[in-house]
């Protein structure tokens, strides 16, 4: 939106905190070009200084601007707490970030994971769709919840 990719991301694995990287949009292919948020500013080159944007641990994560609320929503899943999928929005993508808001969790599917928002989402409204897969089936459904 601004001539830049944002990128959520995290250390390989799902016990990380997200960080944030992003590329001009011509340079995208060129990872030497990512710019990285330090807590203070963006910085070229330097992932290993790149800061968490808040403090839970989060895998497979998916994000996306929702222009009727005008918030960032970000969606991820935490094993740390009965395989939860999270949901925190934000005015900024650097922050301040919302306090978790549980989605589901591993007592309404048997180990969900994936949380990657659907583009029905992005078409105005209050509805929120996500894709998750859940080990009991081994498949994927398609979740709607409302956006208060």
């Amino acid at each position: 939106k601004d001539g830049y990719v944002d990128i959520v991301g995290t250390v390989t694995g799902r016990s990380s905190f997200p960080r944030l990287a992003r590329g001009a949009e011509e340079n995208i292919e060129d990872q030497d070009e990512y710019e990285f948020w330090n807590g203070y500013g963006w910085v070229k080159g330097a992932e290993e200084g790149a800061t968490p944007i808040f403090d839970d641990y989060s895998g497979e994560l998916s994000f996306a601007w929702f222009p009727q609320h005008r918030k960032w929503i970000l969606l991820y899943l935490n094993e740390q707490r009965n395989d939860q999928i999270t949901m925190r929005y934000a005015d900024n993508l650097i922050g301040p970030w919302s306090e978790p808001q549980v989605l589901t969790d591993g007592n309404s599917f048997w180990r969900p994971y994936g949380s990657f928002i659907h583009p029905l989402s992005l078409k105005g409204g209050d509805d929120l769709y996500f894709v998750m897969s859940a080990w009991n089936a081994y498949n994927t459904y398609l979740i709607h919840g409302k956006i208060k």
